[in-house]
């Protein structure tokens, strides 16, 4: 079996789709997508961590006649529990949340500080003298008069 067959049928046990396994390895879907098709290949980096995600030997991604061995019945028992790997992912999610708020109370702060304290005291009030109701306008509002005091 290939080293494609082999990527597309591990990915459809894990029940995962070529955007999870994307995000996964932090490359494009669309690389993803050709090493299934075999146009391109995985880099060492990448096979690293696609034998984590699958749980199988690097060994086995590359070698065509390569067997998936069968996990011994501890490691059966196991695959039933979260795996090192998809707890390590959802760590590493967590940590991107916690950062990613602490960036924006960061900026929150700064612009809190940045606006002026006291918008009364830079504008000034000027005091109105005595208002004087005229008349009424043609569409019933008050025309008032009044004269300004100056300090």
């Amino acid at each position: 079996m290939s080293l494609q067959e082999k990527l597309i049928r591990l990915r459809k046990e894990k029940k995962l789709s070529q955007f999870d396994v994307s995000e996964a390895l932090r490359v494009s879907r669309q690389a993803v997508s050709r090493w299934e098709v075999g146009t391109a290949q995985p880099s060492t980096d990448n096979l690293k961590v696609l034998s984590e995600l699958y749980d199988v030997s690097v060994d086995y991604l590359l070698d065509d006649d390569a067997d998936r061995p069968e996990p011994p019945e501890e490691e059966t028992q196991a695959a039933k529990t979260p795996t090192a790997s998809g707890k390590r992912f959802t760590l590493e999610r967590k940590r991107i949340v916690a950062l990613s708020c602490a960036v924006v109370l960061l900026l929150a702060l700064l612009i809190y500080t940045a606006m002026p304290k006291d918008v009364e005291e830079e504008v000034p009030i000027i005091p109105i003298g005595e208002l004087e109701e005229v008349e009424e306008t043609d569409d019933g509002t008050p025309y008032v008069e009044f004269s300004l005091e100056w300090p």
